[in-house]
């Protein structure tokens, strides 16, 4: 709409002139154009000090809900979604145990109903892990809600999509922080 079917759209103006400046990839494209990020900062934002007392007190929440072990210092991981081949829920599956044993920081939390032979196939590597891995992994193949206090324990969101370059998990894990 804003440019006749022609360019691209980045999502900052910072990116929009990193694309042209570093990515050989779109010089042949005729426009980059930054859009605005849609939410507008607050007046009252928090403090870097609330906002590190919020994430302690979410990840207390997040290992407590899923029965994680207790641990300030932990890094967790997170994906909720459909289990399904374009989500990359099969390349997570693969690389839970890598994580783990490479990574005794890290915690990691996965959610959501399998809906294809990827996310059965996800199902049927990452189950029996959890009883490898206790305290430090949580596995739920069911509809999973998680409030949005509780995500904002995380600190790093999974999105390996295979075929869009985000969705909507990731910009409400991003509204979060």
């Amino acid at each position: 709409e804003n440019q006749a079917g022609r360019g691209v759209c980045a999502v900052s103006v910072n990116y929009a002139a990193e694309l042209k400046r570093e990515r050989t990839l779109f010089s042949g494209i005729p426009a980059i154009m930054p859009m605005d990020n849609a939410t507008a900062p607050a007046d009252d934002q928090p403090g870097v000090d609330e906002l590190r007392a919020r994430r302690c007190q979410s990840k207390e929440w997040l290992q407590q809900h899923c029965g994680l072990n207790e641990d300030h210092s932990a890094k967790i991981l997170i994906f909720i979604g459909r289990w399904v081949k374009q989500k990359g829920v099969d390349h997570i599956a693969e690389l839970t145990p890598a994580i783990l044993n490479s990574h005794p920081e890290v915690q990691i939390v996965l959610a959501g109903p399998p809906d294809d032979a990827c996310g059965l196939y996800a199902q049927e590597c990452l189950t029996p892990l959890v009883s490898e891995y206790p305290g430090r992994l949580f596995v739920c193949t069911e509809f999973f809600m998680l409030p949005a206090e509780m995500r904002r324990g995380a600190h790093l969101c999974f999105a390996p999509s295979c075929s869009e370059p985000f969705g909507y998990v990731d910009v409400e894990f991003g509204l979060l922080g």
